[in-house]
């Protein structure tokens, strides 16, 4: 019997033989919901859509925010789906409510960022919250370090996570940890006395790809170029990087944007590598396959009005930026199948938070594609000076792997990512190195060109960001503009850039 995505407003309760073993469901609290609010993710998604811009990468818009939440600390709330043949089957939301732990020490210093602070950090996040609205992604960490601050480090905070207003399906947001960027994310999960993790970050590998793959396989549709990415991602990736020049960052948003975008990016981007091209055109055709599923229709007009939102927003933003609007769409097909993708996400996370508490451990933290859970559960590395980032352990990932096997026959892995950030903690301000971008700059990429030293900030010239690279280091010449060094590489043609 097909599980497909059915609101639970349009079908009755019961459990379909493959997830019975989750039992009774909590409902949603009442009340009205609030006035939506966009969040974003680490991924670089936007609300519930992955292929927002990133780099000049084509995508499209989302859904995001806040309805209703219920729910007691660590309880999973029901989300009800209609079968395919007259039957039904009930998933698990993760935690409508979670409690959140943080370093008050750090998080009070993050809490004292000025927003001149705060600018390098929101340049290297992929999160476009960060740089199309600064000041308020700056007050929102304020804000949200405040609360760790004042809160102590044994009894965390409480967050609670909703889906958009009218929808029980898709991506939960909140104001938690979630809409943080990386960077501070990283900082503050660190004890500053102890120098030990406070969370343990475990996330799914390549989640979106997986789920899509899956999909076609259950239905019939082909994905040869998917499958050939799944199977050689981080080949591809490099490949792509060599050829176009651009960061692995950025080469990851191009391979999700792909996903997630109906336009092909051929006509737009220089230098793609033949296997991207095909993927891409493949992505376009699965996309156009899914949306005449059946069960999957019900999905298509949140996906038209998102599309149709984030549109409006790009036309707004290049106005303002006197750019052309010509050739922009509506992407209805990318928005339709990334709320597929990140309806099944939400399940399967859920689904992981609750065996994650059968085990005895607490989610702490909804990460979309992943979760943060409560303590160290990191294994030892295997170099002391140059851990691994990517590590897994023997008892916790394999369990989430298996628990989302049996329920729905998904071969997801999961592994641990160890928190790392380039701040130090300090009484008197931010010093040492930006040391995440310093090697980077100095070899060949210069997208972002931010580096902290003994606090000064290093900005790329206008000319230096255009070109995307430096040559040697001895084209770069530095010139002191009080707090600020400005890169410039020597060109007559060069213009400099303030802040």
């Amino acid at each position: 019997m097909g599980e497909d995505l059915m609101p639970s407003s349009m079908s009755t309760r019961c459990v379909d033989a493959k997830v019975e073993h989750v039992g009774e469901v909590s409902s949603s609290g009442g009340g009205a919901a609030p006035k939506r609010r966009r969040l974003h993710a680490m991924d670089g998604s936007c609300g519930e859509d992955a292929g927002g811009d990133s780099g000049g990468i084509k995508g499209g818009g989302g859904e995001g925010g806040s309805g209703d939440s219920g729910g007691g600390d660590c309880g999973v709330g029901g989300k009800r789906g209609h079968g395919e043949e007259g039957g039904s089957a009930t998933y698990i939301d993760p935690p409508h409510t979670m409690t959140e732990y943080a370093c008050p020490k750090r998080a009070a210093f993050v809490a004292n960022l000025t927003l001149d602070d705060y600018k390098p950090i929101a340049a290297v996040s992929r999160q476009r919250q960060c740089k199309s609205d600064l000041k308020g992604s700056h007050r929102r960490v304020v804000e949200w370090a405040m609360k760790h601050a004042e809160s102590d480090l044994s009894n965390g905070h409480e967050f609670s996570y909703r889906h958009g207003p009218g929808k029980d399906f898709g991506r939960m947001a909140s104001n938690s940890m979630m809409g943080i960027p990386r960077d501070i994310r990283g900082f503050v999960c660190i004890d500053e006395d102890t120098k030990v993790p406070i969370l343990t970050d475990l996330d799914m590998d390549n989640c979106h790809c997986v789920i899509l793959e899956w999909l076609c396989k259950k239905h019939g549709i082909a994905c040869e170029e998917l499958s050939n990415y799944k199977s050689h991602r981080q080949q591809h990736k490099d490949a792509l990087m060599e050829s176009t020049g651009r960061s692995k960052d950025d080469v990851k948003s191009m391979f999700l944007a792909a996903v997630n975008s109906q336009n092909e990016m051929a006509w737009c981007q220089t230098n793609l590598t033949p296997f991207f091209i095909a993927f891409d055109k493949r992505c376009s055709a699965i996309q156009l396959a899914i949306m005449q599923l059946v069960e999957y229709r019900y999905l298509l007009p949140h996906a038209e009005r998102a599309a149709n939102e984030n549109l409006e927003e790009k036309k707004a933003e290049r106005r303002r930026d006197r750019k052309t609007i010509n050739g922009l769409t509506a992407n209805v097909a990318g928005s339709f199948v990334n709320l597929v993708l990140c309806t099944w996400e939400n399940r399967f996370l859920g689904l992981a938070c609750k065996t994650a508490i059968g085990m005895g451990l607490k989610p702490s933290v909804n990460n979309f594609d992943g979760m943060m859970i409560r303590g160290n559960h990191y294994p030892a590395p295997n170099n002391a000076y140059a851990p691994e980032s990517t590590v897994r352990d023997d008892v916790i990932c394999p369990a989430l792997e298996q628990a989302l096997l049996d329920a729905f026959g998904i071969a997801m892995g999961w592994s641990m990512k160890r928190h790392s950030s380039p701040l130090v903690y300090s009484e008197d301000g931010l010093r040492l190195p930006y040391v995440k971008h310093a090697q980077p700059w100095l070899e060949r990429i210069c997208r972002v060109g931010y580096l902290w030293r003994l606090s000064v900030v290093i900005l790329p010239c206008a000319h230096t960001r255009r070109l995307g690279c430096i040559q040697t280091q001895k084209s770069a010449r530095f010139e002191t503009m009080g707090r600020h060094c400005i890169i410039t590489c020597g060109n007559p043609c060069c213009v400099r850039t303030g802040t």
